[in-house]
């Protein structure tokens, strides 16, 4: 039997509604079930699975891109095309359809709460798990009521620093998930590139009473440690700044070469706004 599935124009529930009648399950599957499988591509959508199988982009079999001047690509036809699609945002090209990866769906799950004082002990917990293999996040169970700060991808040798930047803004709402890295092998606006097994997804949650600066100096440290913001959160960096974090001379070839200039810039779409708004405040 094929391990995969075709889809376009499909959410996560509906999907999965779909490949559980078959006893499979995609791969990764984000947390809210409205996504859909274009939207979990452009926006690198992960779960507690990803630090088997990456982030769900990486398990494309292959898709249907459309450019600007309306032509239709498959992804395997043109990789360079297909690495800048992940993270950005519909601003490159669209994807009409794509055939994803399968793997069997199991009875049940097996969900553990460990509680530790440290943080030293944390990571020992975190590299004797990541060595088992079994599939893991670490979620507070008040998180999803509180607003959220911001959602990072950093190497795992910078964790503890953002933890610690947490703890003393008095965040204690912490979400991590550690995500395969396919090392310097990361499409443009994946997860930071890293030569190590994996990358760690911070989620900080909580209220801080002098944003919008926490969110801006937080940003800037992760830049500094070549991390990942998620561009779904509110993004405070100038153009600059943001595109210091990119390469965006290969990310204007692409638009160029594929008529991007149709869609929304990347950072008009994901900063502008809030930047602006931040910039008339002060």
């Amino acid at each position: 039997m094929k391990r995969n599935a075709g889809c376009h124009g499909i959410t996560f529930e509906d999907l999965v509604n779909e490949t559980l009648k078959y006893n499979l399950l995609p791969c990764v599957i984000p947390e809210f079930k409205s996504i859909t499988i274009g939207g979990a591509i452009q926006g690198i959508a992960i779960e507690s699975s990803s630090f088997i199988y990456g982030t769900f982009d990486k398990t494309i079999l292959n898709a249907k891109l459309i450019t600007g001047n309306g032509q239709i690509i498959n992804s395997n036809d043109n990789l360079r095309l297909w690495n800048g699609i992940p993270g950005s945002n519909g601003t490159i090209a669209l994807i009409a359809s794509a055939r994803i990866q399968l793997i069997d769906a199991t009875k049940w799950i097996h969900l553990k709460y460990t509680y530790h004082s440290k943080v030293t002990n944390f990571f020992e917990s975190v590299e004797k798990i990541f060595a088992s293999r079994n599939p893991f996040s670490w979620i507070d169970k008040k998180r999803e009521s509180l607003g959220m700060l911001q959602d990072i991808d950093i190497s795992r040798k910078y964790t503890e620093n953002i933890l610690h930047w947490a703890g003393n803004k008095g965040l204690d709402k912490i979400w991590l998930c550690p995500i395969r890295s396919f090392q310097m092998n990361e499409s443009l606006f994946n997860v930071a590139k890293s030569n190590e097994d994996f990358i760690m997804n911070i989620g900080l949650y909580g209220n801080i009473q002098d944003l919008p600066q926490s969110n801006i100096e937080l940003q800037k440290l992760v830049c500094r440690f070549n991390g990942k913001i998620a561009l779904y959160a509110h993004i405070y960096l100038t153009k600059e700044d943001f595109w210091n974090c990119y390469n965006y001379n290969e990310y204007l070839y692409l638009r160029k070469t594929f008529h991007g200039f149709v869609f929304m810039d990347l950072w008009e779409k994901v900063s502008k706004i809030t930047f602006s708004k931040i910039t008339n405040k002060y």
